[in-house]
């Protein structure tokens, strides 16, 4: 057979394909072996103008019938061949029709061959798989029946039954567009019309499945519009070292590192950015060593600093055995790592104030001891207190206080070394490193001078502060070897400090570490100190100089505790309002006060007038001027006979104790200032707070003593007293020279060891019925 079986004829002839069928099969009937010129002749045909046809419908018979055929024509040959000729005419049969049947099985597509007639010709295994036609309907050969089945496994049949009417009424071979089947594959089809002679005589149809094509277009599809829109930056990078050449970048990497796709594509990763140039040998060990991995990127992009973490993972081929890309997946973590920043630097920072807080302290002095052990360099540390500072803020508020602290930390900053470290370890506390601290005595020298800055006015708004501190001074090694003890030791000293007084300094020594055991003693036995009976009141006689007499007397707590003994008030009075207790104490001062001065009036002693100290606290109870009102009606006593003392600090109160100040003046009790002077001071608030008397404290009456006394504060206290038709009340009186002095000038009452200590309530009737004079 020849080639001319690959193409149909165009023309109608009187051959068709069951003629040229019956024709065959009476040749091998006769034990013949079918060829064209037999097949003529049964055919009764004598020219060659059908040969073409002929051929064609016998190749389409031999591809239908191959099984058959071969064994037909091994019967024929056998008989009409010799052995030899048999032979080598079944095996040249043989591997042609296995050539033709092996290539139509061989295509990756489906094949489906129909005559003219409509009649099934021929197919391959795959079109079998694909429509999964049923044997009975092959075998019938009607493309009718099979056309049929297939519709009713497609979507839209009608769509199938025009394509096929409307190729053959115009057999214009090409692709005819996809089919979906109702089980979701999808079918792209071929048509092919076979022309012989320039006439249809047969089509030939081919089918692919592209469901699975389909699948990844649409995946990849999904995949392209993801990587479009997705907002963090993706970069693809082939593994071409050394280089890396971009691939892929996309609109949202663009846009975070302000290039463009033109400058960027073809181009190393690593020269599109600092930041990658920055991190190239940290990248390239992820690229080498051909596993994920997280690079962290510094980007000066524009006028910021971006950073950028870049999440890069292999590509590897269809055989999964190379990697052909790398994937930079990159997210602007600028804020996250700002907040990082941020929440490491309020880790070891104070919210308020900025300074360094206890945890950057102790890996400062940490950082310190390493360098002290190898440059054998002394420190020392430095633990400061505001002395009084809860009066600040129990009466301006804590917005007013914090503003202090933020003034006073600025102070104590600009009164070091830069190489020193100044940190706020809670509330007024605060703590010096001093670096370069060979000595105690360099400690001393430094701290001294951090007392006079402290010491100079703070000035917020309308309100001046005048405020003192105390200081525990420790020293490296001998004070402490690591953080936490010299932290600890120096908090001692401290309370050591304010201990003796407030204002002053304490060097660490082993022996302090009993005050903070008695401290906690103290605070301790406070709690049952009144139900126990532990409080007593003494009252220290005040002369009168205009009426030379004694008529009044200052009330004053003593404590005796069987554990601890005799405590003073200058040691228990901060612990108790450290602890919240002054407001229950200074009730019960009030109360036995009171009741002591009715007791007195009913032995004898009239018109006493008996002054109470009251604390801030006290004074901010609610409660306060209706207890005190009580106490004075329930002993039927004159309110006039009552003075408050009360400190400056409770100046700052102005706007929260003036009602109640004003409503204890109606009751006709009288406000004295303590320690005036030595604190807060505004002359405005003289007046508004409704004050009687101011007392001069015992510091500025000790300096009378002294060699070179200034006496301008106390001529200044008593001139503004009288200005402001006050009387003057001076404390700690202890030498005829102070008594001389103030008499001198004009001060109106005087009290001090110079007449007596004060005395226990007998002790004081006896005193005041001598009446003793000067």
């Amino acid at each position: 057979m020849t080639n001319s079986r690959e193409n149909k004829p165009a023309q109608t002839i009187a051959v068709d394909y069951p003629k040229v069928e019956h024709a065959v099969n009476e040749i091998l009937n006769q034990r013949k072996r079918p060829t064209l010129e037999k097949i003529k002749t049964q055919l009764n045909i004598h020219d060659n103008t059908c040969d073409e046809i002929i051929e064609f419908y016998f190749y389409m018979w031999e591809q239908r019938h191959a099984t058959t055929y071969l064994e037909d024509i091994k019967q024929v040959d056998k008989t009409t061949l010799g052995p030899q000729e048999y032979t080598k005419r079944a095996k040249q049969l043989e591997e042609s029709l296995a050539m033709m049947r092996a290539t139509i099985e061989a295509t990756a597509d489906c094949l489906l061959m129909i005559d003219r007639n409509g009649k099934l010709i021929g197919y391959n295994q795959k079109l079998i798989n694909l429509y999964k036609v049923p044997v009975e309907i092959l075998e019938s050969k009607d493309e009718t029946v099979g056309l049929q089945y297939v519709m009713s496994q497609v979507v839209d049949p009608q769509e199938l039954a025009d394509l096929v009417m409307r190729k053959y009424q115009n057999p214009i071979p090409g692709s005819c567009g996809e089919m979906p089947f109702k089980d979701g594959r999808i079918v792209e089809r071929y048509y092919q019309p076979q022309i012989v002679n320039n006439e249809v005589v047969g089509h030939v149809w081919s089918f692919r499945d592209v469901t699975e094509k389909h699948k990844q277009e649409e995946s990849l599809r999904l995949t392209n519009r993801a990587m479009t829109a997705s907002t963090h930056g993706i970069i693809i990078v082939d593994n071409d070292p050394p280089n890396y050449t971009i691939t892929y970048l996309n609109p949202a990497s663009q846009h975070l590192l302000k290039i463009n796709e033109e400058s960027a594509l073809q181009k190393s990763l690593f020269i599109i950015t600092s930041g990658f140039s920055k991190n190239q040998e940290e990248i390239l060990d992820i690229f080498k060593n051909k596993h994920k991995g997280q690079v962290i990127l510094e980007c000066p992009i524009g006028n910021r600093i971006l950073w950028l973490e870049v999440n890069i993972d292999p590509v590897y081929d269809k055989d999964q055995k190379n990697i052909s890309h790398f994937v930079n997946i990159i997210n602007d973590i600028t804020k996250n790592k700002e907040l990082e920043n941020i929440l490491q630097y309020k880790a070891v920072h104070d919210a308020l104030t900025g300074l360094p807080n206890k945890t950057y302290l102790e890996d400062a002095i940490r950082y310190r001891i390493k360098g002290a052990l190898t440059e054998n360099e002394n420190f020392g540390l430095l633990f400061i207190d505001i002395d009084r500072f809860k009066n600040i803020n129990d009466t301006l508020g804590h917005g007013i206080g914090d503003k202090l602290l933020c003034m006073f930390s600025k102070r104590l900053q600009n009164s070091v070394q830069k190489h020193d470290v100044v940190a706020r370890i809670g509330g007024d506390e605060f703590i010096v490193l001093v670096n370069n601290a060979h000595d105690a005595d360099t400690l001393h020298a430094i701290t001294k001078r951090l007392m006079e800055a402290c010491r100079k006015k703070f000035s917020y708004t309308d309100h001046e502060f005048n405020i003192t501190v105390s200081i525990g001074m420790v020293l490296y090694p001998d004070c402490g070897s690591d953080p936490e003890t010299l932290i600890q030791n120096a908090d001692i000293a401290m309370y050591q400090a304010k201990y003796a007084g407030r204002n002053r300094t304490c060097f660490y020594t082993k022996t302090l570490n009993h005050t903070m055991s008695r401290r906690v003693d103290i605070e301790n036995q406070l709690h049952d100190a009144i139900k126990n009976n532990e409080f007593q009141l003494a009252y220290q006689p005040i002369y009168n100089f205009e009426e030379n007499n004694f008529k009044k007397a200052e009330s004053l707590i003593r404590w005796h505790n069987k554990k601890l003994g005799n405590v003073s008030p200058a040691e228990f009075i901060p612990i108790a309002e450290d602890i919240g207790m002054m407001t229950t104490i200074g009730r019960w001062i009030i109360e036995t006060a009171i009741t002591q001065y009715k007791q007195w009036e009913s032995e004898g002693l009239k018109d006493l007038v008996i002054s109470i100290n009251v604390s801030a606290k006290q004074l901010l109870d609610e409660n306060f001027v209706d207890h005190i009102n009580q106490t004075i009606y329930q002993n039927e006593i004159l309110s006039k006979q009552i003075i408050l003392e009360i400190t400056e600090s409770l100046f700052l109160l102005e706007g929260k104790v003036s009602e109640k100040l004003k409503a204890l003046n109606n009751l006709g009790i009288k406000i004295a200032i303590d320690d005036f002077g030595t604190g807060y001071s505004n002359l405005n608030y003289l007046n508004k707070l409704h004050v009687s008397y101011l007392k001069i404290d015992k510091s500025f009456v000790d300096q009378i003593d002294e060699n070179h006394f200034n006496d301008s504060v106390i001529l200044a206290i008593i001139a503004i007293a009288k200005r402001m038709k006050f009387k003057v009340i001076a404390e700690g009186v202890e030498t005829k020279n102070q008594l001389d002095f103030l008499q001198k000038n004009e001060c109106d009452e005087i009290q001090g060891y110079y007449f007596s200590k004060p005395l226990g309530a007998e002790d004081f009737k006896l005193f005041i019925k001598k009446q003793v004079a000067i």
